[in-house]
């Protein structure tokens, strides 16, 4: 696959990528992927091929479906929607996301009153993700396969946009 430069900001994501030969003044191609845009830029964390950020609606993730084109699924509605929609507004554009290494997930701190700890951590591990992944049919044995060595850059833009390079 072609690099791609994903735009994350507050109105939707946008995959931009150039033709066989990179990008040139003339050979690029911008598809939006989602209306549904981040909610908290610190959100953003990438697995496996697999890009997961926080949206006012849910925890989301962008991967590529069955025909290659990147396409995106909210993971909470079959699962945590009550709980992720109980966390207030505040935490939720402050939240931060992280790959946990040691146990092989994505995870997310979040300020909670009711705690005296920073946060909880909330994981993604057992949602099926049908849409997006192609053969793989849920995030366990996604993150249970090996790494492809590609890493994305990570950029802040401003307040409401975030660029990540993968």
């Amino acid at each position: 696959f072609p690099v791609t430069i994903f735009v994350f900001a507050a109105n939707g994501v946008w995959e931009i990528r150039g033709g066989d030969n990179g990008f040139t003044a003339t050979s690029f191609m911008v598809h939006k992927i989602s209306n549904v845009g981040v909610y908290a830029p610190k959100s953003i964390v990438e697995v496996e091929g697999i890009i997961y950020f926080w949206a006012a609606t849910g925890i989301h993730a962008i991967g590529r479906n069955e025909n290659g084109v990147f396409q995106t699924t909210n993971l909470t509605i079959p699962t945590i929607q009550k709980l992720y929609n109980a966390i207030p507004d505040a935490s939720k554009k402050n939240a931060r996301g992280y790959y946990d290494l040691a146990q092989n997930r994505a995870r997310w701190l979040y300020y909670s009153p009711e705690t005296k700890e920073f946060g909880e951590a909330i994981d993604i591990d057992e949602t099926p993700l049908p849409t997006i992944v192609g053969t793989m049919t849920s995030p366990v044995s996604m993150l249970s396969g090996t790494s492809t060595g590609r890493y994305p850059e990570i950029a802040k833009v401003n307040g409401s946009t975030t660029l990540i390079i993968y």
